[in-house]
Order: structure tokens, then C-alpha cells, then sequence
């Protein structure tokens, strides 16, 4: 688990298929000094996916010191039109959090928006765009949020809910919502179980899942609902 900033908690828990693919998370301090999460899914599997995965990396560790959710992913979006193959696309999550007054904003491209753990365990209302490659000059909305102190929000993959769809939950959010909720308090221990539930239902693509939470409390106190 990483510490970023005094008041900012991460774990990224990642599983593999046979081979390198198209997921990528990228979690750093940003522009501003709050914490930048991006989170995304290349279309595809295998080396030609990874490749695509591995050069959006490079590019988003540099305007990440820079902009805003809602903006780097108009930038990724412009990015991927003029330089990829038109069949490539990627879903994406992206956010900032200052994580000592507890705000922040997140944008989605095409992708399930984090689910936050607080007094209940809910997706957060986000108006999502489209995955990222697929409409030209297309606008990705910031979203502001809050989370209170112990508050853990969660980001996952589609091989994370893929496997636990359903007739009646086609995207897994249910059985996701229900994971999150009764997942340990350690963050390492909760993307840890995340994986390893998935795992067990048949997942054979890349997982990859990003635990943050908030707390003013320092690690070990009893109020710390993160603590190792």
C-alpha cells in the first residue's frame, strides 16, 4: 500500500492473462500535489494490446502534472484518433483527489464509474463519454466528489466484472457493490480478495483494481478504517 500526500491511501491489485494485454493504472501525485489516478482498458489482448497500454503510460505520466480529469482525457481521446488504427479503443477512468479536505473529480470514458465504500457501498453518478478513440473532439465532463474521512473508493477493469454478470446484472455491478462492502479494511487485503473472487469464477482476461481512501487518522489508530 502506498502513502501519498499525509492523507492519501493507495493499493493497485493487477492480474494477468497468459500474456501481457491492454490495462494499464497509473496512480501519482499530480499537478497540483492531490493524488492522480488513472485507471484504463486497450481493446484487444496479447503484445499488440500491452504496446498501445505501455505508450498511453508514457504519455499520461507527463500531462498528468498538468490537467484536469475531464481534460487529459480529451487529450488522450485526440491522441488516440490521429496516431491509432481506427478499431482501437480504450475505456478509461480518471480522477484527482485532495486528499486532506476530502474533494476531488473524476471523468469516465466508456467505463463503470468507481464505487465508493462509505456509510453504504454505491457507484458514484457520473455522466459518462464514450470510450476514448471513438467520437472525434469529444468533451469528458469532470465530476466532483467528497469522500469523509475512512471513505475507500474502488476502480476496477471490466475483467473484474465480467465474470460476475448475470441475466439479471449484466455489468456485475451488484456483486461488485457487495464485494466492496464486505471486503477487509486493509486496502492491499481488499483488492487482494477482489482478484482472487473474480479469479474463481472463470476471469481469463487482465484484472486490475485501484483502492483509494482517505484518512486523517494515522495507520494503527482505531478509527482508521484502513489500517493494516
Amino acid at each position: 500500500m502506498d502513502h501519498l500526500g499525509k492523507h492519501g491511501h493507495v493499493a493497485v491489485g493487477r492480474r494477468h492473462a497468459d500474456e501481457p494485454g491492454g490495462d494499464f493504472a497509473i496512480v501519482a501525485p499530480s499537478w497540483d500535489g492531490h493524488i492522480f489516478c488513472l485507471l484504463g482498458d486497450v481493446t484487444g489482448h496479447g503484445r499488440h494490446a500491452a504496446r498501445f497500454a505501455s505508450e498511453l503510460d508514457r504519455f499520461v505520466r507527463d500531462f498528468a502534472k498538468r490537467l484536469h480529469p475531464g481534460a487529459l482525457l480529451g487529450e488522450l481521446n485526440a491522441l488516440i484518433e490521429a496516431g491509432w488504427a481506427p478499431n482501437i479503443f480504450v475505456s478509461a477512468v480518471c480522477l484527482s483527489l485532495d486528499a486532506e479536505h476530502g474533494c476531488g473529480a473524476v471523468a469516465v470514458a466508456g467505463q463503470l464509474p468507481p464505487v465508493v465504500r462509505t456509510r453504504t457501498t454505491h457507484p458514484l453518478a457520473i455522466v459518462s463519454g464514450p470510450p476514448l478513440g471513438v467520437v472525434s473532439g469529444q468533451v469528458y465532463l469532470d465530476t466532483p466528489f467528497e469522500l469523509a474521512d475512512g471513505d475507500v473508493m474502488v476502480l476496477v477493469t471490466d475483467g473484474i466484472t465480467d465474470p460476475l454478470g448475470t441475466d439479471l446484472d449484466a455489468l456485475g455491478v451488484e456483486a461488485l457493490i457487495e464485494m466492496v462492502d464486505g471486503a477487509p479494511r486493509n486496502l492491499t487485503e481488499l483488492c487482494a480478495g477482489i482478484l482472487k473472487a473474480t479469479e474463481t469464477r472463470g476471469s481469463h482476461d487482465d484484472a486490475t483494481v485501484i483502492a483509494i481512501a482517505r484518512s486523517t487518522w494515522a495507520l494503527g489508530h482505531p478509527l482508521c478504517s484502513i489500517g493494516s
